[in-house]
């Protein structure tokens, strides 16, 4: 990192301003891709990594300026079993943490706040539902009136073999307004698995857009998904395949989603963690 900076050219648009390492150097364990969002002149890290034997909770610690490590790093999710997919994002007074717990009693989609500080500032609430399937991949973006829509992958059959896309509506304190809805449907798979995963959202102009990663087995594509709010509430409950005719394994005609499903990826290959 250092040798790049150093080599940069001075005519480029974009100059490294500071270089940093949230952990402490002493930490040998693996850890999640870590998030980052600004905070009154400073910068908030977190991550997800091991903690004792049997925890993988959530870290989080304040950065300053040029991302040294100015705080103590502290676990802000003490009740999670094993933690995913954090990410940071500006709320009202401070901030939001988004995250997934894979174990434990009630594993699920979980929001908390926190203060401008990187400390716990309210209780966990659970965002997906209580008795759903097995659910990873969360995402989620403020809405112009201060909302925030949510999406996230659930298993959806017995075998595991299709996981889909669930969205919801959360107020301004990320407590839940409605139902979640399942905006995807795809076909059972003869072997292997599909998945819709690694979800990105992005609510402007009363349009909800998703982008993500579909998978059919090996073979991968990028996938945008429009809707409004308006199709959602009329869909609470899910969307529902069409009854008059058979829905055959990989049969791809009997894919169903709510609202307009588009293909950005021109060729069906590998693909990790579009953004939108």
């Amino acid at each position: 990192h250092a040798q790049a900076a150093f080599e940069q050219p001075s005519d480029t648009g974009c100059q490294v301003r500071g270089l940093g390492h949230p952990r402490p150097f002493d930490l040998a364990t693996k850890s999640a891709r870590p998030t980052l969002v600004p905070s009154r002149g400073d910068f908030i890290s977190a991550w997800a990594a091991p903690h004792g034997e049997k925890q993988r909770p959530v870290f989080a610690v304040r950065l300053d300026y040029a991302l040294r490590r100015v705080g103590v790093m502290q676990v802000v999710t003490p009740e999670a079993t094993e933690a995913h997919d954090p990410q940071l994002f500006p709320a009202d007074g401070g901030l939001g943490l988004l995250y997934s717990d894979a174990r434990g009693e009630n594993p699920g989609i979980y929001g908390r706040l926190l203060d401008d500080q990187g400390n716990v500032k309210g209780a966990p609430q659970l965002l997906s539902a209580a008795d759903g399937g097995f659910t990873y991949d969360p995402s989620l973006a403020p809405a112009e009136d201060g909302t925030y829509w949510l999406v996230y992958t659930q298993v959806t059959d017995a075998k595991a073999k299709v996981h889909d896309l669930f969205v919801r509506h959360l107020d301004r304190s990320m407590a839940p307004m409605a139902d979640p809805v399942r905006v995807t449907a795809y076909a059972s798979p003869k072997k292997g698995r599909t998945d819709a995963a690694q979800a990105s959202i992005d609510v402007k102009q009363g349009l909800i857009n998703i982008t993500y990663r579909l998978r059919r087995g090996n073979e991968g594509q990028v996938i945008q998904l429009r809707l409004t709010p308006q199709e959602l509430q009329q869909k609470q409950g899910g969307v529902q395949r069409v009854s008059n005719r058979p829905v055959s394994a990989d049969d791809e005609d009997s894919d169903r989603f709510v609202g307009q499903a588009i293909t950005l990826s021109e060729n069906i290959g590998q693909y990790s963690y579009p953004r939108i």
